[in-house]
């Protein structure tokens, strides 16, 4: 095999150097240094079997390519959609009526009171709403008893206490005040029953800036169940008035179940 060795090759005339129809320059064992302008945005070359660094991009990559056709993210809790007319992505806002954060309290002990004013009987829970303007659906369940033949009356209200703010009585989920009647969320009563009988009484409520809620974002909302009876007899939470070691007896729960809507 011949050898020319040679640094540097020019054309005898123009400025193009052509190799002949049917012949092969072979580089496969060197180096080749190319003009930077190879590779431009105005040409039609291709890239293949080639990586390119995350420092090297710039731009916006369009949607036909992956990509999302966007410059710049968007902001906190928006999502990426398609639009209305289904021919690019954008950052939006979640839609109202979606589900945010849930929660959950459970009471399953024997609370017993006797008192004429509301207090708490342990049923709890507590929620981080995720979003401003949102509003929580509450939904309790109390189940209870009380004295048989007694009219002895127990009486549930929903509590929040907003930012550590202190426990308070949400009146918007009470009934219409009316001369000296107790107003509350729900009530349970026993009179018509026996000591072994119990009630599960329950209400859903949608707590809002209409109701009166205002929290700021990132604290926590805390909401309680308070209770108070009737009559000379004690009411009992989870359990009958009798609550003897029978089967003829049952130890219930009580729930408080959270959820955040989304504005």
């Amino acid at each position: 095999m011949s050898k020319i060795k040679v640094n540097s090759i020019e054309a005898a005339t123009g400025t193009t150097i052509t190799i002949p129809s049917g012949q092969t320059l072979d580089i496969s064992s060197t180096t080749l240094t190319l003009p930077s302008t190879l590779v431009t945005t105005t040409g039609s070359q291709t890239l293949t079997n080639k990586t390119i660094g995350v420092t090297q991009l710039s731009g916006t990559l369009p949607v036909a390519n992956g990509g999302t056709g966007l410059t710049a993210r968007g902001t906190s809790l928006q999502v990426l959609r398609t639009n209305s007319a289904a021919t690019a992505l954008e950052f939006a806002s979640l839609s109202g009526g979606k589900i945010g954060a849930v929660s959950a309290g459970y009471l399953k002990t024997v609370y017993s009171y006797l008192t004429t004013t509301y207090t708490s009987i342990g049923l709890t829970a507590t929620i981080t709403p995720t979003a401003a303007g949102s509003s929580i659906l509450a939904l309790v369940s109390v189940c209870s008893g009380a004295a048989g033949g007694t009219a002895a009356g127990h009486h549930y209200a929903l509590y929040r206490n907003v930012n550590s703010g202190g426990d308070t009585k949400i009146d918007f989920f009470t009934g219409n005040a009316a001369g000296s009647r107790n107003r509350g969320l729900f009530s349970g009563s026993s009179e018509q029953g026996a000591d072994w009988t119990q009630e599960s009484s329950a209400s859903s409520v949608l707590d809002d800036s209409t109701a009166g809620l205002s929290y700021t974002l990132g604290n926590s909302i805390v909401y309680k169940v308070f209770g108070f009876s009737t009559g000379s007899s004690a009411a009992l939470v989870n359990s009958s008035y009798r609550d003897s070691d029978s089967t003829d007896d049952t130890r219930n729960i009580s729930s408080l179940i959270l959820i955040e809507v989304l504005a």
